[in-house]
Order: structure tokens, then C-alpha cells, then sequence
């Protein structure tokens, strides 16, 4: 037995410990870096959900015109992008999106006006809100619904605003 060597159980304990902590450092920082990664996209779309709305007062569906007026209003905040979706029809109806930015667009002929009937489109600012028209062949029928979709630092944010009830603007004359 004197001939034998062997490890001590001081030793072994030792060792057993050094590697766990080893394996724990190196699930950390995989796991840190995926953290981190996820927190910058979501920094992005946080406290969004109240600043980026359709103003419900400023929705009607024009029946004789084939057209949808619709006003967005920005809180305070900085937006790049909104994607403005009209969802036509039940199962099985049709969509339509428009991309509205904070340089002037023209989209005459694509089937967005602002509330003026000019054809240059621009995003509303910081604490601003813009009433624009959209006119589309799918409009023959009032929308079931209109979503929001803002997107800043160019991570999509999910729907903030939408709104079902589309009701006619002739109620109003």
C-alpha cells in the first residue's frame, strides 16, 4: 500500500469544484451574450405601445369615394417607420400595407393622399399627429380593421394601435 499513490479526497474536492466553476463561467457568458442581444432589440420597442395610435375620433370609411380616412398620432418619440395594414373581408379577404417614413414619399398612385389630396406623405413628428386618405380598388368595402406597426431602431414593435369599428363617414354630413 505505501507503493500506491493516489489522490486524496482534499485534492479530488478541489478539482470537482474548479470545474464546475469553469462550466458555470462558460454558460454564463453564452447565455449573457444572447441576454444582452435580446434587451438591446426590446430597448428599442419598450414603453412604444401608448405613443404610437390611431386616433379613433379621425377613422371613417368614405362609401362614394372608395376610401379610408385615418389619423396617426406620435407621442413623444422617435419612429422611423410605420406599417399602416388594412385587413378587407372576412377569412380569406385581402390586406393592404402602406409604409409611411419621415422623408416625403410620393405615393400617388399608390392609393395613400394625405388629408389635403396632395400626394406627398411624410410620418408624423414627435408629439405630432397627420390625418391621411387611403384610396384602393379593395375599399369597395369598409375595412374589418386597421393595424399599427411601428418601427424604430429597425426592430418591428408588434401592432400598438388598431382599430375594428370602421364606421361611415357619410353619418357625419
Amino acid at each position: 500500500m505505501i507503493s500506491k499513490k493516489g489522490l486524496s479526497a482534499v485534492i479530488t474536492t478541489i478539482l470537482l469544484i474548479g470545474i464546475a466553476i469553469i462550466l458555470i463561467a462558460v454558460v454564463w457568458v453564452a447565455v449573457r451574450q444572447l441576454v444582452d442581444t435580446s434587451l438591446d432589440s426590446s430597448k428599442s420597442c419598450f414603453n412604444v405601445f401608448d405613443k404610437v395610435k390611431i386616433n379613433e375620433r379621425y377613422v371613417c370609411y368614405n362609401s362614394t369615394g372608395n376610401e379610408v380616412l385615418f389619423n396617426i398620432e406620435i407621442g413623444n418619440l422617435d419612429v422611423e417607420k410605420v406599417i399602416v395594414s388594412f385587413h378587407v373581408g372576412g377569412v380569406g379577404g385581402v390586406s393592404k400595407k402602406y409604409t409611411l417614413t419621415n422623408s416625403v414619399e410620393e405615393m400617388d398612385g399608390l392609393g395613400l393622399l394625405n388629408y389635403t389630396r396632395g400626394s406627398d406623405i411624410v410620418l408624423p413628428g414627435k408629439n405630432g399627429g397627420l390625418t391621411y386618405i387611403a384610396n384602393d380598388s379593395i375599399f369597395s368595402e369598409p375595412p374589418n380593421s386597421i393595424e399599427l406597426v411601428p418601427i424604430i431602431n429597425g426592430e418591428a414593435c408588434g401592432v400598438t394601435s388598431s382599430i375594428n369599428n370602421i364606421i361611415n363617414c357619410n353619418l357625419f354630413a
